[in-house]
């Protein structure tokens, strides 16, 4: 697994919309094998933890995460970073009962 499997299938935009890089490079880091989450397989593939792990990857998950689901999962993320994206994730949050406000004295990337 590399960095570039949990990049989503239109990371080339993220230059031009900061928040969609900052979803995206979040995502890439939360799945960062190096940082030895979940037996370094990152918080993607925690979703399909069993209860009882073994020492290898098919003995504790119900489901072994692929590069094209890693990709499609990344799409996804980074989606909520767009525009549109980040306008239906402030209606869902509004909907539970949460307010976003920015903060002004942070820096947009």
């Amino acid at each position: 697994m590399t960095k570039q499997n949990n990049r989503g299938n239109h990371f080339r935009r993220t230059p031009f919309e900061s928040k969609e890089l900052v979803f995206a490079e979040k995502w890439e880091k939360i799945n960062d094998p190096v940082t030895g989450e979940n037996k370094g397989y990152g918080i993607l593939q925690d979703l399909f933890v069993t209860d009882n792990p073994g020492d290898n990857l098919p003995q504790w998950a119900s489901h072994v995460i692929t590069d094209k689901e890693r990709m499609i999962t990344a799409t996804a993320i980074q989606w909520l970073g767009s525009n549109v994206g980040f306008e239906w994730l402030k209606e869902a949050l509004s909907d539970c009962g949460y307010s976003l406000n920015k903060d002004y004295d942070t820096k947009e990337k």
